[in-house]
């Protein structure tokens, strides 16, 4: 709404970007899931980023990739590391393969 009324519609993607990035912050903690901070700092970093006039011509396009990047990067660490963590914190190790079939 602030982006709208102050005529700065182009900035409205890079705050929902923040946003994203640092809910991510408190559930590394509730969680006690290491990547999650990892997302939630560099991907706020790579928001604020966004807001430099270096960045404006295309804004969309870094946003894109950039966050885009960092979450796929996390995503394939925890499906790497999803047996240790599940064992690490429940004691029981997923077995995903065996349930597939």
């Amino acid at each position: 709404i602030i982006c709208f009324h102050t005529g700065n519609q182009d900035l409205m993607w890079s705050l929902i970007a923040i946003i994203v990035s640092l809910h991510f912050v408190p559930l590394g903690r509730i969680f006690h899931v290491v990547p999650y901070y990892f997302v939630g700092i560099t991907g706020s970093v790579l928001s604020i980023v966004s807001f430099t006039p270096a960045v404006a011509p295309f804004r969309m396009m870094y946003l894109g990739v950039a966050i885009g990047s960092v979450m796929l990067v996390a995503s394939f660490y925890l499906i790497w590391k999803a047996d240790e963590l599940a064992l690490k914190h429940t004691g029981e190790a997923v077995e995903v393969a065996h349930q597939l079939h």
